[in-house]
């Protein structure tokens, strides 16, 4: 049995990535390939906090509770982040 995983920058400004899995499975004497590419959008941190922070500002011009909350859970994940 052989797996290969391998990732691949296909779009470096749309931070889109291949992924994709093989395994190579020896079963009885027959050899059997299985194989699955996806496609996914890379995410880094700072763009996450970024897209948190501006959703939290349009909840908050809004005055609900929604904001508040958004605002309060982006400073606990700067902290977090800040601590890896």
């Amino acid at each position: 049995m052989k797996t290969i995983f391998q990732t691949k920058l296909t779009n470096l400004t749309e931070q889109i990535l291949e992924k994709s899995i093989t395994l190579e499975v020896d079963g009885e004497g027959v050899m059997k390939v299985f194989r699955d590419t996806i496609l996914n959008r890379h995410i880094y941190p700072q763009e996450f906090l970024l897209f948190i922070a501006k959703k939290a500002i349009l909840n908050s011009s809004d005055g609900g509770i929604i904001g508040i909350a958004s605002n309060i859970r982006v400073k606990r994940i700067k902290v977090a982040l800040s601590q890896l």
